[in-house]
């Protein structure tokens, strides 16, 4: 398979930290919790068959709400930017270019922060680095939050390769942002779909991605494989099976705990790969 290069610029941005609300290594954390050693007999395969489930459950719902892009989260920053008083608070051109702002428009959004919009020409194509710390306080009291890094790149070859750092929150957005999502993400199109590599925590949902995505071997299957926080509080790992979104769910051990499928996980990827494509 055919990767698009890594550019210099964005091997900074891929190396930057998501902070305190990042999303966190399943490294960091303890095994999934022993539901057996509390529980005997049939009460303990039902507790473990109801744990495997809402795991499923968990990562569906997530998936059905959009996997977490630049695009989205850069376009919509921008946006409220823009609803402020022209050239004062903050000014067209400071949405445009970048800087720090603290002041209240008489539209009634509160600004404070910083932001900086980088839009770089390279050899083989073009990329656009949207860098944030602010909040936005709307009319209604609602609060706009950026805290990290959007960066979306096309190649004159027609791929893509994206990558969304930090928190992103607007209760009043659509999609993944009105819950907001905590991530260190990376996507990279390909001839065949977007490869997704890196954590993310959205829609009452923990992942680590390593490699999931359309692999040309696959056609239109899947591939690859998930961590997955539990509902206790532990890190499970399932391997995509026979290009499916299907597989067995495993503990830190190794041990089967369940068979499921992620059914949303195809359509997600389609999703993400023509909102990053255009």
């Amino acid at each position: 398979m055919h990767h698009a290069p890594v550019h210099p610029v964005f091997i900074a941005v891929l190396a930057a930290c998501s902070g305190p609300e990042g999303a966190t290594s399943p490294v960091d954390t303890g095994a999934a919790p022993d539901i057996a050693n509390h529980l005997d007999g049939t009460a303990a395969d039902d507790a473990m068959e109801r744990n495997v489930a809402e795991t499923f459950a968990a990562v569906d719902a997530a998936m059905a709400v959009g996997i977490p892009d630049p695009r989205t989260a850069s376009e919509a920053a921008l946006a409220i930017l823009e609803l402020g008083d022209d050239g004062t608070c903050p000014s067209s051109t400071l949405s445009e270019q970048g800087g720090s702002f603290e002041c209240t428009a008489t539209t009634g959004y509160a600004f404070s922060g910083f932001f900086s919009l980088m839009e770089l020409e390279e050899p083989n194509g073009q990329a656009e680095v949207f860098s944030a710390d602010f909040l936005v306080i709307d009319p209604a009291g609602e609060t706009f939050h950026a805290g990290g890094r959007a960066s979306l790149g096309q190649t004159t070859g027609g791929s893509w390769y994206a990558n969304l750092t930090g928190s992103w929150v607007y209760p009043v957005a659509e999609g993944w942002l009105e819950d907001g999502a905590s991530s260190n993400l990376t996507a990279e199109g390909t001839s065949t779909g977007p490869i997704l590599t890196g954590s993310a925590r959205w829609a009452d949902a923990s992942l680590n991605f390593h490699q999931v995505g359309a692999e040309e071997s696959c056609g239109d299957g899947v591939s690859g494989s998930l961590d997955v926080r539990d509902p206790g509080g532990g890190w499970l790992g399932l391997d995509l099976e026979d290009c499916t979104p299907c597989g067995v769910l495993q503990d830190a051990a190794g041990e089967a705990l369940g068979e499921g499928c992620l059914d949303a996980l195809p359509d997600a990827l389609v999703a993400l790969d023509e909102r990053l494509s255009q």
